[in-house]
């Protein structure tokens, strides 16, 4: 899915988008897991791998999931001014990491909300579109968002976050 198709379709406040048609808000206690707090697990499941432009386009379909649109200095202008830099910067001991990123995103956001397989197959089809090997990076964004989203689905359930 294109990104000009995700902000239209997305574009709505986030009053207007429903998280519960794929979220178990059934079971007793839980919590659903925010697209923030995936990508904050995100920190620390890959946060030592240099932000890479496909990092960048899966940050920036988060934030339009969570909030329904992307801020002028939010997280994903964050990502995209790493991802720019770090594509000019030789040695990746120098390169912004997606965990000095994503560290605060819930934070960094406008608006959030529950992760859904919805949410997990828009910001994959970003990651792998913007990947010149076409794949999505193990333990990265996209594998964040999709194992918080079946939690969300089934709290029972142990998903792999190195999918």
């Amino acid at each position: 899915m294109s990104n000009q198709i995700q902000e239209r379709r997305f574009g709505e406040s986030s009053d207007d988008v429903s998280t519960e048609s794929s979220v178990n808000m059934k079971a007793p206690g839980f919590e659903p897991i925010t697209i923030g707090d995936a990508l904050e697990i995100t920190a620390l499941t890959a946060g030592n791998k240099p932000i890479e432009q496909s990092d960048a386009a899966a940050i920036r379909a988060a934030e339009i999931r969570a909030s329904g649109f992307t801020q002028i200095a939010g997280v994903a202008a964050a990502a995209q001014l790493a991802a720019d830099m770090n594509s000019r910067t030789e040695d990746d001991e120098d390169k912004t990491k997606l965990g000095d990123i994503l560290m605060d995103a819930s934070n960094m956001l406008e608006d959030d909300k529950a992760a859904t397989m919805e949410d997990a197959e828009g910001v994959s089809g970003a990651e792998v579109q913007n990947n010149p090997d076409r794949v999505t990076y193990p333990g990265g964004v996209s594998a964040s968002i999709s194992s918080a989203a079946k939690l969300n689905q089934d709290p029972t359930a142990t998903p792999i976050v190195n999918e």
